[in-house]
């Protein structure tokens, strides 16, 4: 028999996940996020967190828990 483990994802892999199985190119994200694209893509790279005010409207957009992105 075979275990198989859990694997946590980060949050650069959930918020990549999530923008494509949305259909959203960085460029888009950044839009509706009012950032720019390099900041997407430095989320992505994981090279920055977003601040709270953004982290949450990550959330609101994707309609997934602050929780869930960060842990």
């Amino acid at each position: 028999m075979t275990v198989q483990r859990r694997r946590n994802y980060t949050f650069e892999e959930k918020l990549k996940n999530l923008r494509e199985d949305s259909g959203l190119t960085q460029a888009e994200l950044a839009d509706e996020l009012g950032v720019t694209e390099q900041t997407i893509s430095a989320y992505e790279r994981g090279h920055r967190l977003p601040k709270k005010q953004t982290l949450r409207e990550i959330a609101d957009l994707f309609g997934v828990s602050e929780e869930y992105l960060m842990n």
